[in-house]
């Protein structure tokens, strides 16, 4: 049944069927067959290339091969038939498994080991002070007002990095890692501390703030109304170069209560702030 669903899952499923025709790989006939954790593997070595970001691009000749997702997808897929033994090779999930095919896979292709791009990032923290008091910033949620979005997602990928250096084998397998014996106290941790910044809701609109393990409340909720209120500020200088006619203040999809009155005091007052004018002091021209 799980393996029929394999199948029915959209670009998933075609994903899947596409490496077992280029890996020359049989349909397995159980959902824990080795081959479904190589190919997740595959999947985790293309979705992450390493050069331009975090690595220098030392082929500018051999760029698009080496960041393209789909060429490399098909490129370690292929690979596989050239290491036969890889499609039973994961059993247990593990890190030492995870480093060990990656090895065999980026070797036998040409593309840097995964571990590669992340010690790089863990080096950045060691010797940058101001990347240093970034994750400080990170720790608490208190972050500095200047390019704050930027600020909330590169303190967040800098996290993700450091810690998926340490577990790669968790964020690669996370299925197996959250059910049965797999389960722990570290697991978990791991688990909160990358979910997503803020929430949606299945019963009612809008967009939520998380409770974060070991930040406060009040700090957690004071930055995602700075985020959010950075967002309407790029939205509404989006339009001011590009779009012709009013500003338009639409963030419905933002508030559970929406005020339109409310989301114009509100975007304006982030606009002010930045621009030192009032939307409404522009005059539209014919």
């Amino acid at each position: 049944m799980a393996l029929a669903c394999y199948r029915k899952c959209g670009e998933f499923g075609e994903a899947f069927e596409q490496f077992l025709a280029l890996s020359k790989s049989d349909w397995p006939e159980d959902v824990n067959d080795s081959i479904i954790g190589l190919f997740l593997l595959i999947c985790d070595l293309a979705i992450n290339p390493t050069r331009g970001f975090t690595l220098d691009i030392e082929s500018f000749e051999d760029f698009i091969i080496d960041v393209d997702v789909g060429v490399r997808f098909a490129r370690l897929s292929l690979a596989v038939t050239n290491l036969p033994h890889l499609r039973t090779a994961i059993r247990l999930y593990s890190r030492e498994e995870y480093v060990a095919v990656s090895e065999q896979l980026t070797t036998e292709v040409g593309y840097d080991h995964p571990l590669a791009a992340l010690e790089a990032v863990a080096l950045w923290v060691d010797q940058s002070p101001g990347l240093n008091r970034l994750m400080s910033e990170h720790q608490t949620f208190e972050f500095e007002l200047t390019n704050l979005p930027i600020r909330v997602f590169f303190s967040h990928f800098v996290s993700f990095a450091r810690d998926k250096l340490v577990h790669p084998e968790f964020f690669c397998w996370p299925g197996a890692w959250m059910v049965g014996a797999g389960v722990g106290d570290q697991t978990m941790e791991l688990w909160l501390r990358h979910l997503s910044l803020f929430s949606d809701r299945g019963d009612k609109p809008g967009v939520y703030p998380r409770k974060w393990p070991d930040r406060d409340e009040k700090a957690v909720k004071v930055m995602f109304e700075q985020f959010y209120g950075t967002m309407s500020l790029y939205d509404l200088t989006r339009q001011w170069i590009l779009k012709d006619g009013p500003f338009v203040c639409d963030f419905a999809w933002l508030s559970e209560n929406y005020s339109q009155e409310h989301a114009d005091a509100w975007a304006n007052d982030s606009f002010r702030q930045v621009y030192g004018v009032n939307l409404n002091d522009f005059e539209v021209l014919d």
